[in-house]
Order: structure tokens, then sequence, then C-alpha cells
């Protein structure tokens, strides 16, 4: 299994947590809560800043994943305030280069944890 060792910006981070409480409506009144699945999936937009060199290992791990889409590893934080390994995939058509400027690459993803 690979592991993505660019890590993420901190800045512009952000993680959606995977929601295992569903909300049922109920007529006239307070709703039902009930969990539905447990650990679902977290959503997490990363972004990098990039030398030339990194951005072309990123390129690299990612035409890798385009041809076998299989997990990869990832340093992140999500439950914790320190960075943890974690299981990942790209979420589809969320990989893109926002920013080319000189030495600069700015890349952003959504990840699937």
């Amino acid at each position: 299994m690979y592991k993505l060792k660019l890590n993420p910006q901190t800045s512009g981070y952000g993680v959606t947590p995977g929601d295992d409480v569903k909300r049922q409506q109920m007529d006239g009144g307070r709703g039902r809560y009930y969990i539905d699945v447990k650990r679902n999936s977290h959503i997490v937009d990363v972004n990098w800043n990039l030398s030339k060199t990194d951005f072309n290992k990123m390129m690299a791990f990612w035409r890798v994943y385009q041809n076998k889409p299989a997990s990869f590893y990832a340093d992140l934080v999500i439950d914790q305030g320190a960075r943890q390994q974690y299981l990942c995939n790209f979420i589809p058509n969320s990989f893109k280069t926002n920013e080319v400027n000189g030495n600069l690459y700015r890349v952003n993803a959504q990840l699937e944890v």
C-alpha cells in the first residue's frame, strides 16, 4: 500500500466528520434521532503549496492512483490535534491545480477517510 508523503497545509484544511446519527421528522413535535450506520467515513478538504519538484512527485502519485485507485495512507489532522496516519481515497473529480506562480504550485483535493 502506498503512502502520500507530502503533507497538506493546515490553513484551509477542513474536515466534515462522518455522522452516524440520522433524524426522522415526526408529525408534530421533535424528530426522532437514531444511529443509522456506525463509523461513517470523513470527507477532508486538503491543499498543498508545492515546489516544482514536489508538484512532480504529487502528479506521479496521482497518475499511479488513476491507474490503480487503491486506498493509500496520508498523515492528516482529524480526530486529534496532531497528524496521524489514515487510510484515504481521492474523491473523484476533486483533485485540481489552482495556481501556478513561479516555483509555487497550489493543489487541492478532497479525501475520503
